[in-house]
């Protein structure tokens, strides 16, 4: 039974294996970045009346939103799509979304500044209002125009592809080269000058058939005397050896004698 038991729940586990549907995730990406094309294009639809009931009930949500702010919604829709086609990025998702509600919120706020309590911006340009009572006009058109800037370098930079990073990384670094190698104004003023002469080739000479080179004459001018030919040689005299002359001798025999046997007697031999 239990052998039944298990082998009953290996095949519901396997069954369920074969089910499940995986894709990977550039897959999932490109997914994704089709479904954000078609929600731009039913908002833009739905501007014209062509979406049908639910583009009418789409449109008059966002409206009451961000007011005339969702104009430029499909625009912010199509870079969002764009970016799951071509981001180098894996995760990029909060960036989609933190860029998107940048250019959103600076974008009504601009409108909301420009013309307060006529909700050209919706619920999203009430955020104009404390700004414009503390800091004023001009500086609240400021603000909103650095959100809608830094919104639109977050989504520059998750379009922006790894070759152009690349490219602009190489041109930097070679920049500090490239101006070491251009003197400025001072280095050409406090440059030594001099003259740099050229040094002739040490000369060669030909021996046994090959090529030889730096062949030079003794430093101390040590030159060698050269003999004639002519000249024959001439043995030394005999004179020169000493003559040994004289008889032999031995010696005195008895003191030699006396010395042996004395040794002997020191060594103890009879």
């Amino acid at each position: 039974m239990n052998k039944k038991k298990r082998n009953k729940k290996i095949f519901e586990k396997e069954r369920r294996k074969s089910f499940h549907f995986s894709l990977p995730e550039e897959g999932k990406r490109k997914i994704c970045g089709v479904l954000t094309f078609i929600l731009a294009i039913i908002v833009t639809l739905s501007f014209f009346n062509l979406a049908g009931f639910a583009g009418k009930l789409i449109f008059s949500i966002l409206a009451s939103l961000i007011g005339r702010v969702v104009f430029l919604l499909p625009l912010i829709l199509v870079l969002g799509g764009l970016i799951f086609f071509v981001t180098p990025y894996k995760k990029f998702l909060g960036g989609v979304i933190i860029s998107s509600l940048f250019l959103i919120l600076g974008t009504s706020g601009i409108l909301e500044s420009l013309a307060p309590g006529l909700k050209l911006a919706g619920y999203s340009g009430y955020i104009a209002g404390p700004l414009l009572k503390f800091f004023g006009f001009l500086v609240t058109q400021i603000i909103f125009g650095g959100v809608i800037i830094i919104g639109g370098l977050i989504f520059w930079y998750l379009l922006k592809q790894p070759a152009i990073r690349d490219r602009f990384s190489s041109e930097t670094s070679l920049a500090p080269t490239e101006k070491e190698k251009t003197p400025t104004f001072f280095r050409k003023i406090f440059t030594p000058k001099f003259t740099v002469k050229e040094v002739e080739p040490s000369p060669t000479a030909v021996i046994a058939g090959r090529e030889t080179k730096g062949i030079r004459e003794p430093l101390l001018g040590l030159k060698t005397k050269p003999v004639g030919g002519g000249v024959e040689y001439q043995p030394l005299p005999v004179d020169l050896l000493e003559a040994e002359r004289g008889m032999p001798s031995a010696g005195d025999t008895r003191i030699n004698s006396a010395i042996i046997k004395k040794t002997l007697e020191n060594f103890n031999i009879p």
